[in-house]
Formats: C-alpha cells, sequence, structure tokens
C-alpha cells in the first residue's frame, strides 16, 4: 500500500515539474516572439537599455539582411555598409516593416517573417522578388530619433525621377515610362527609366533603384495594385504643384 502511495506522489511531482517547464518555456517564447496575421517577430537580440521605444512618427536607422523562404539572400544593407534611414508609419517601406517595427528599442534585433499580402504581394518586386512571396529579414536598430518627418537620403533618390521636394510627373515622362503603353507603370518599367537616366548598365548592382522605387510605389500607389495609373503619377503631381 505504502510503496502505491510513492508511485502516485512520484507520478504527481513528475507532472508538476513538467508543468512548470512547460509555463516556463512558453513564457520565455511569449517573451521573445510574437504573431500576428501576416507577420511573425522574434527577438533575436534584446537591447542593453531602452529609454524608448519606436513609434509612428520616428526616424529610424537600420541595417537589415533579407531572405526569401528557402534561405536565398536578396538584399543586405551590412554588405553594402550602408544603414537604412526610414520614417516609421509614413508608408516608405512595405507594410511588414512598418508593423513590425513598431515597439523596438535601439540597439534591439529582430526577425520578421513576413507574408506576401504584408510585402510584395502577388506582383513580386523585379527580378528580385518572385510573386507571393515570404519574406524573412533580420533587422538591428542602430539609432532611434523622435519627430523627423522624412530623411533627407529619399529625397536625393527620387530627385533623379524629377520628383523630391517639387513632385513633378509630366504627361510626357509617363509615356517614355510605360514601354508597354498599357496607360499603367510596373516596378520593372520604373526601374529601367531610373537605370537608364543614371547611365548604368545591365551588368550594375541595382538594388538602391529598387529600393527607390520601391519607396515610390508605396507613397503613390494609392489602391496598392502593384502599378502607377496616370491619375496615380502625373495628375497627382499636377494637383502638388497647384498648391
Amino acid at each position: 500500500m505504502e510503496h502505491k502511495f510513492y508511485y502516485i506522489y512520484k507520478s504527481c511531482v513528475f507532472i508538476c515539474l513538467f508543468a512548470i517547464a512547460a509555463c516556463n518555456e512558453q513564457n520565455e517564447k511569449s517573451k521573445n516572439f510574437e504573431e500576428m496575421e501576416g507577420l511573425k517577430i522574434t527577438t533575436i537580440k534584446e537591447a542593453s537599455s531602452c529609454e524608448r521605444r519606436a513609434k509612428n512618427g520616428d526616424q529610424l536607422t537600420v541595417h537589415y539582411d533579407g531572405f526569401l523562404e528557402n534561405g536565398k539572400e536578396f538584399d543586405s544593407s551590412r554588405k553594402r555598409n550602408q544603414p537604412f534611414v526610414i520614417t516609421l508609419g509614413k508608408g516608405m517601406v512595405i507594410p511588414g516593416w512598418e508593423k513590425g517595427l513598431v515597439g523596438t528599442c535601439e540597439g534591439e534585433q529582430r526577425k520578421l517573417e513576413i507574408a506576401p499580402e504584408l510585402a510584395y504581394g502577388e506582383q513580386g518586386f523585379g527580378d528580385i522578388i518572385p510573386p507571393k512571396s515570404t519574406l524573412i529579414f533580420h533587422i538591428e536598430l542602430l539609432k532611434l530619433e523622435g519627430g523627423i518627418s522624412e530623411p533627407e537620403s529619399t529625397d536625393e533618390d527620387l530627385n533623379v525621377l524629377g520628383v523630391g521636394d517639387e513632385m513633378s510627373f509630366t504627361d510626357e515622362m509617363f509615356s517614355d515610362i510605360d514601354t508597354d503603353g498599357d496607360k499603367q507603370i510596373n516596378v520593372e518599367e520604373m526601374a529601367n527609366y531610373l537605370i537608364k537616366q543614371e547611365g548604368k548598365t545591365k551588368h550594375d548592382d541595382h538594388f538602391d533603384i529598387y529600393t527607390s522605387v520601391g519607396e515610390l510605389f508605396q507613397e503613390e500607389d494609392k489602391n496598392k495594385d502593384g502599378f502607377l495609373s496616370y491619375d496615380e503619377l502625373v495628375a497627382s503631381s499636377s494637383k502638388h504643384d497647384e498648391l
């Protein structure tokens, strides 16, 4: 009889210890892992200290490495030794970044797993990102500044297209960019136009150009269909000039 109670007691202790371990594991996961529709956020490295967390309107300087779901790297600011500057909440980056970087601390590193609907969707992104791609980014927040409306680099990147502060697209420019004549501009057409304007060849590294084009599409593609119509590009530019 005593042996029977001993084994029951031993089993109860084992179950309790297992439950405590599972609970601790779950707490650890919840601390370092967050999931929302179309987005998984994992904290790779926490900041040593955190005076404030990133929110919409803040200027973020980050390093990042971008991968396709099969592990292929398609871009890395680290390898270019060129940190990327954005203003959070301004539509300058894909929605997965907008959602995934809120609450980040300076010095923190995050892994973002972004579904196509929060990345480049059905269209993909030129020759770099195939259609319907899930993207994985390793992002480190290097510097966090509040209350800055736009990073200067964006205007410099877009001025080669005749936009930026003046936002001036003309009918002639639209026709030149719209090489297939379907009255709408895709990423590839805009990138090819920009490559031509900068005098680059097909052997050059074009990712900086695609980044600029991506920022332009995030800003001007109002219906988010992956194309820029005449009304979105030229008409909106004209209205802006009249103000």
